[in-house]
């Protein structure tokens, strides 16, 4: 049977139990020294990681935000153009199928001067454009003092100033239109008093027939 200790024997003993605790916290605190320069060195780059993965979510979903903008964007402009096809493809269809004539001409306003055969002239009709019904085909003719009936050669398209009978409409006003053409040498045209109209016809509007001018006279001179 062990003998109880003396108060002595008990002092020693809480001696060496406090010696060794306080080599226990002294070497922690070594060892904490260390390592406390890594690990406070991991810590604050697992921070900064941390922080740059939250910028990069961050910029994840602004360009999620700003590509769905940009595919709306889209889309509205896909649509805006597919209403204007479909505008442009009924008014299109509408002008072919209006019947209506596109030019009438005026009973006065019209010229053409006198002109020996061979010779260029200046033609001017006067019109009022109704509606545009795309590039018209134009068919210059005279009667000459014989009483044949000649076509004018080298008939120009523009006039002067570049305008043509594909002016814009305007059917509150009368226009001018002036270009120039040959009056034939070689077609047995004979001198005196004669005369000249135009008919106009549109291809684009295959259901508008063929305007008539009314006739003008002037003199192919000898």
């Amino acid at each position: 049977m062990t003998e109880p200790k003396t108060l002595t024997e008990k002092i020693i003993d809480g001696g060496k139990i406090a010696g060794a605790i306080s080599a226990m916290m002294a070497l922690s605190i070594m060892v904490w020294g260390f390592t406390a320069g890594p690990v406070r060195d991991w810590l604050a780059k697992f921070e900064q990681g941390f922080e740059a993965q939250q910028d990069m979510q961050q910029l994840q979903q602004e360009m999620q935000h700003s590509q769905q903008d940009i595919l709306a964007d889209i889309s509205a402009i896909l649509l805006a153009q597919s209403h204007n096809v479909k505008r442009i493809e009924a008014l299109e269809s509408a002008k072919t199928q209006d019947a209506s004539p596109a030019i009438r001409f005026t009973m006065y306003g019209h010229s053409i001067e006198d002109g020996r055969p061979g010779q260029v002239v200046e033609i001017k009709w006067q019109f009022v454009k109704l509606r545009d019904c795309g590039r018209p085909e134009i068919d210059l003719l005279f009667r000459n003092g014989g009483g044949r009936l000649h076509r004018f050669q080298n008939v120009s398209v523009l006039d002067t100033e570049g305008i043509g009978v594909a002016a814009d409409p305007d059917p509150s006003m009368a226009q001018t239109i002036s270009y120039t053409a040959r009056i034939p040498d070689n077609e047995g045209v004979h001198a005196g008093r004669s005369f000249a109209w135009v008919r106009v016809g549109y291809p684009e509007c295959p259901t508008v027939p063929a305007v008539t001018s009314p006739e003008v006279a002037f003199r192919i001179l000898s």
